[in-house]
């Protein structure tokens, strides 16, 4: 729970910078004017909602809920939430009182907070839990005599976190998972952005705090994680015939039996496990970090080799563990300017420690490399090596 609560409070600055049209200042906005505060109303926040200079309110009007196994669920306090602006007389008038979802069905449930900032951007936290923590987040903007969703984040999890940023205003999607290995202390993670639709945005008076309003598959606009199936005997149909994929053959889990990479599009690559019946298992897949990297995977010597090029040679030499995942054990870059510029190139040995790196004729440099564990392939955007570098760095 302590780790969750600190990467909300990162996080606090990209809801805000992504979603407030632009506006970069986060100072939150004062809490001394008077609050109109009814009985059973239990959170508010003020600043000025609608540009006009005046300070206004938000008060949210719902208590905790917890579940006793032996008493039940208590019941929810409260009727909504409600949006009040103010006047040059320090009065305040209602606004709009919108609807929320007290979620009844839930194991615990309170909203977590509210902050204006000083654009008048607002932002709603939604707590509840069952077998999870769920955070729902709302950023809102006030226009057209109403309040408009600028961005969305969906995160969950207790032992493992993950999250989903929409940003509405921008189209794009930051999609964020973290794993843990079972019986170890090693925690994986992995950040992803997808373009999503343009569609209108909605506003308060079409759904409820509370809601999830945003849905992965009906707003990113490509996406193709399942091009591949997942098991087959026949190798050739394996994939969609019309990627016309590039095969390579293998022992890469020391089982004796050939196992099968596939490579589609110069784009993506898939690997298969071969067993003892001849049927072709989906194992792992990886792909390109951005649609000019070109990538290759293939077998040497046990190993899988992923190559990907753009400015410069990237080649990942991944090792599988009996603990069922494919290790990066090696990474080599290379780079040369035209023109007889000059040439760069660094290696990595994971397995012992060590970062190698050469500039033109120069001795090499060898350094120590941090002792943690080894990146898995699931992790691995390839051709990405801004994400190497910030995880070995000095």
């Amino acid at each position: 729970m302590k780790r969750i609560i600190i990467i909300l409070a990162a996080l606090a600055f990209v809801f805000y910078s992504c979603g407030s049209n632009g506006n970069n200042n986060i100072e939150q906005a004062q809490t001394n004017p008077p609050q109109p505060i009814a009985e059973g109303e239990v959170l508010s926040a003020t600043g000025d909602l609608n540009h006009d200079g005046l300070m206004d309110s938000v008060v949210i009007a719902r208590k905790e809920v917890y579940h006793d196994l032996n008493e039940g669920v208590e019941s929810i306090k409260g009727d909504g939430f409600k949006i009040f602006f103010g006047n040059e007389n320090g009065e305040y008038s209602l606004f709009q009182k919108y609807a929320i979802n007290n979620h009844s069905e839930e194991f615990y449930a309170d909203w977590d907070s509210i902050t204006i900032y000083e654009d008048g951007y607002l932002t709603i936290m939604d707590h509840f839990r069952t077998d999870d923590d769920n955070y729902y987040t709302y950023g809102l903007w006030y226009r057209d005599n109403d309040f408009y969703l600028t961005d969305f984040t969906m995160e969950f999890g207790t032992d493992e976190y993950n999250l989903q940023y929409y940003n509405l205003v921008d189209n794009r999607l930051k999609c964020y998972i973290e794993w843990h290995e079972m019986d170890t202390e090693n925690y994986h993670h992995r950040t992803d952005w997808y373009d999503l639709k343009d569609l209108p945005q909605k506003s308060l008076s079409e759904f409820k705090i509370g809601d999830m309003v945003c849905d992965f598959y009906e707003l990113v606009t490509h996406i193709d994680e399942d091009i591949f199936e997942y098991s087959g005997t026949d190798k050739e149909a394996l994939c969609h015939a019309d990627y016309a994929p590039d095969n390579d053959e293998g022992d890469l889990n020391g089982d004796g039996i050939d196992d099968l990479v596939i490579n589609v599009n110069n784009s993506r690559f898939a690997v298969y496990f071969k067993d003892s019946d001849g049927v072709y298992n989906l194992q792992c897949q990886g792909k390109s970090c951005d649609e000019w990297t070109e990538i290759t995977a293939y077998t040497r010597d046990g190993n899988l080799m992923v190559y990907a090029y753009t400015e410069s040679s990237k080649d990942y030499t991944f090792h599988y563990d009996n603990s069922g995942y494919f290790r990066l054990i090696a990474f080599d870059q290379s780079m040369y300017w035209p023109d007889g510029g000059g040439s760069y190139s660094q290696s990595f040995d994971f397995v012992n420690g060590k970062r190698t790196i050469q500039e033109d004729d120069n001795p090499a440099k060898v350094v120590d490399l941090p002792n943690i564990p080894l990146r898995v392939i699931e992790e691995i955007h390839f051709g990405n090596i801004e994400e190497i570098e910030e995880l070995y760095e000095e």
